[in-house]
């Protein structure tokens, strides 16, 4: 895939976009804070991104990152708070896969040994995968929620406000 960049300036503020035929990420660093908004095009459209349309772009996200800036510096004491319940939700999350993956395990064990059959073992593995699905699904739940929860529904930031907590999640 053939990735192009370009950075755009003004008032200060220094947006970097990459972008391919159909995904595009616009970066930007306020006051040692990362922020990011992320698109991308389904393949079916009959379109691609270029850099005219992605430079019309960066004068909305220009705005949007400032406020996206402004919602994180007003509420840093409850994005603090979220740190620390990332880290514990984390554990959480991290014990209960290793739990599913330990039972996948045993039955993976048994069906080598012979004393489960194919059958029995799709049977029973079926719904561990799903809990497995759930966990990880969850935390993508519980990262919308916090996103509404903090700036609402609809809101210009939104999505960089969620990618922030993503990246929060990640790295704590």
């Amino acid at each position: 895939m053939n990735e192009k960049n370009f950075s755009v300036t003004k008032d200060g503020i220094t947006l970097n976009v990459r972008w391919w035929a159909k995904d595009y990420a616009i970066t930007c660093n306020m006051d040692g804070i990362e922020l990011k908004e992320m698109r991308h095009m389904m393949y079916m459209i009959p379109k691609v991104f270029t850099e005219e349309m992605l430079r019309e772009k960066c004068e909305d996200y220009f705005d949007v990152f400032k406020e996206a800036h402004k919602i994180i510096v007003d509420k840093k004491a409850w994005f603090d708070e979220k740190r620390e319940y990332f880290a514990n939700l984390k554990n959480e999350h991290s014990a209960a896969i290793g739990k599913l993956n330990e039972q996948k395990r045993e039955l993976k064990n048994q069906l080598k040994a012979g004393t489960l059959d194919a059958k029995e073992y799709q049977k029973r593995v079926g719904p561990l995968n799903v809990e497995k699905s759930e966990v990880s699904f969850g935390t993508n739940k519980i990262l919308w929620n916090l996103t509404r929860e903090i700036v609402g529904t609809e809101h210009k930031a939104e999505a960089v406000i969620h990618n922030y907590l993503e990246d929060l999640w990640n790295v704590g």
